[in-house]
């Protein structure tokens, strides 16, 4: 906690200069009595930056399992940085457990309600037993908006980009205003506060939307993790971004702008657009109206097991076939997609997934593996 106090005017430098990013509304966050649960919409990966630098006092920060699990990082940020690890794609985790422990010692939690970093720069919900779990611990609930943060260096980059980005307390609810609200209150005014698009913010800033720029021009790299089918010939996996440009091998391509937009603006103008395409695709697949799926190589299967430790179980090529009861084959794995218990993601390049009582990770640098998880989504939406 006080490393945090130490390097706070640091790291708030750093994000100014790097980034542009400027905060508001401190002076409402230090007359805040007692512990806080700072819930916020989740748009990069340094959102516990650009949260924690608006507060006095430490956070303690639910976060991924897997940071715990690289070595000799993990160690070292959960010794100076007070972590409380969530095993995404897993069943009862513990966490809201952990975090009460946190809150009945006087800590405070930084909490992304809606869960997963967003991919297309729109908020989604809080999580289901998010209003229960508030609810619960008799903490003072401050809701906190990110705007512009996306487009500063997008899930599925690994570009920094300096343009404009604003956060601010939205609400700040007294415990006693808890305490009469529903569970389901409570995840209806989070969810009103943190509703972002960043599509929609955009166009609302004075002369024109805000841009993003890096000094390189590999700003769509990456892009292809996001989006897996061409608007033109409909294949599935066919796409690569360099440059400033995505293509398919049919001869189709567009420009990823300094402000987030596509030039042209048709078949899309944003990422969210593409997204909602390869969703339509992808069902039509899992509904045999397509049979092309990828052969995605170079993917690592390893088993994750107690104590944040894990193990490489095969490493080839991973595909689904599809047909009545989908399956996902990676080597002599092979794993029912209907049948998964869970199913997330980390970053950009991990997926995690809990089958038959055990907890996996799917791993490329290369490869698009959301698609697998859309895939999957899809599934459980037709359950």
């Amino acid at each position: 906690m006080r490393t945090w106090r130490l390097l706070r005017p640091f790291v708030l430098l750093w994000l100014r200069i790097r980034y542009g990013f400027r905060y508001d509304g401190s002076d409402r966050l230090v007359a805040i009595d007692g512990p806080m649960i700072v819930c916020l919409n989740h748009s990069n990966a340094l959102d516990p930056l650009f949260t924690g630098v608006a507060f006095r006092r430490p956070l303690s920060f639910v976060a991924s399992e897997h940071l715990l699990r690289i070595r000799p990082w993990g160690s070292l940020i959960n010794r100076y940085f007070c972590l409380i690890p969530h095993k995404k794609g897993s069943g009862r985790t513990g966490t809201s457990q952990e975090c009460l422990k946190h809150i009945e010692r006087g800590e405070s939690i930084y909490l992304c309600a809606e869960g997963e970093q967003t991919w297309d720069g729109i908020s989604g919900s809080a999580k289901s037993h998010t209003g229960s779990f508030v609810k619960k611990s008799g903490a003072t609930l401050v809701t906190y908006r990110i705007e512009g943060a996306y487009l500063a260096r997008p899930r599925w980059s690994r570009l920094d980009r300096r343009g404009k980005i604003r956060a601010y307390p939205v609400q700040i609810y007294k415990p006693e205003a808890l305490a009469q609200m529903s569970e389901e209150e409570i995840e209806e005014v989070i969810n009103r506060d943190l509703d972002f698009n960043v599509w929609e913010w955009q166009k609302t800033q004075p002369g024109g939307p805000a841009a993003f720029k890096s000094g390189k021009r590999e700003t769509a790299a990456g892009l292809e993790k996001a989006v897996c089918t061409c608007p033109v010939c409909k294949s599935i996996g066919q796409l690569t971004a360099k440059e400033d440009m995505i293509r398919c091998s049919c001869g189709f391509s567009i420009r990823w702008s300094e402000t987030g937009f596509f030039e042209p603006g048709e078949p899309f103008e944003t990422i969210a657009d593409w997204e909602a395409f390869d969703r339509e695709r992808i069902a039509g697949f899992l509904r045999g109206e397509q049979d092309s799926w990828p052969t995605d190589e170079g993917v690592t299967l390893r088993l994750i097991s107690e104590g944040h430790k894990d193990a490489p179980l095969m490493r080839g090529a991973l595909t689904l076939a599809g047909g009545s009861r989908p399956v996902m084959t990676i080597g002599v794995h092979s794993f029912e997609l209907d049948t998964l218990e869970r199913m997330a993601m980390i970053l950009d390049n991990r997926i995690v997934f809990t089958a038959k009582g055990h907890y996996y990770e799917l791993r490329a640098e290369n490869t698009n593996l959301r698609k697998y998880l859309t895939a999957w989504e899809i599934l459980q939406e037709g359950k």
